[in-house]
């Protein structure tokens, strides 16, 4: 290792320093993704995958692709250092922080709405079923309650992530939980309807169920990795900043 002058402001710095301790100036900015948002991407991937399989049976849910491809190309450049640094001389790293997360909160959104209200979307455009005979009345409790908790919990994340709190382990497993109770809707819905009508009995519908719910558990995996990437980050980076000003005195 060897010292160098920052461009900067001048001062003697590691030439293994990813930025200058003293003014905060990239110098060897590397693209390192945090662990929480590899896990993002992969999972924001097969949420993708079962989306595109699952096309064939549920349209609506597949509008939720206009937001799901953003997504990815957003975690990529916010997780790349080499990105963040041509931008960090015209805004903050604040500033940064709040248009990532209202670019991200509202793409997601986009996808909330198509994926967790899509039972509502059908209903407003077909009127093949009634939410007024006792087995609707019971799907309907059912599928308000989903929709009441899912909502609730991701203003928690939104707001969570905005106030930049330090801890977001709990609102991550609230996302998590919330992806839980939405994963057993449609096989739930699926085996009472096959109880109600015998024609949707069939392996065809049981599969479409199955494709259905893990595709939104991932959607919702996709949320909680991103409010653990924050924090992973927000704990990661002191570690950084010492190791630099350990590196700088050892050279000096």
């Amino acid at each position: 290792m060897s010292l160098i002058k920052c461009p900067e402001c001048q001062n003697e710095i590691s030439d293994k320093s990813q930025k200058c301790i003293y003014c905060g100036y990239p110098i060897n900015p590397k693209t390192k993704i945090a662990i929480p948002t590899w896990v993002s991407i992969i999972v924001a991937g097969l949420w993708i995958i079962l989306t595109i399989i699952n096309e064939r049976y549920d349209e609506v849910m597949n509008n939720s692709l206009f937001a799901a491809f953003p997504i990815i190309i957003l975690l990529f450049l916010k997780s790349s250092n080499q990105f963040t640094s041509k931008i960090e001389n015209k805004i903050s790293k604040e500033k940064q922080r709040i248009l990532f997360n209202t670019i991200f909160w509202v793409l997601y959104l986009i996808a909330f709405i198509f994926i967790v209200f899509r039972e509502n979307i059908d209903y407003s455009n077909s009127n093949s079923y009634s939410f007024f005979t006792p087995y609707e009345l019971d799907r309907g409790t059912y599928l308000l309650l989903n929709e009441v908790i899912a909502s609730i919990v991701v203003i928690i994340c939104i707001i969570t992530s905005f106030l930049n709190i330090s801890n977001h382990l709990i609102p991550s497993m609230l996302m998590l939980a919330s992806g839980i109770i939405c994963f057993i809707y449609p096989i739930k819905d699926q085996i009472d309807t096959a109880k109600q009508w015998s024609e949707f009995d069939s392996p065809l519908f049981y599969k479409k169920a199955i494709i259905e719910s893990f595709a939104v558990l991932l959607f919702f995996l996709v949320g909680s990795a991103y409010l653990l990437s924050l924090k992973w980050v927000q704990s990661k980076q002191p570690h950084q900043d010492e190791k630099d000003k350990q590196e700088n005195s050892f050279e000096t």
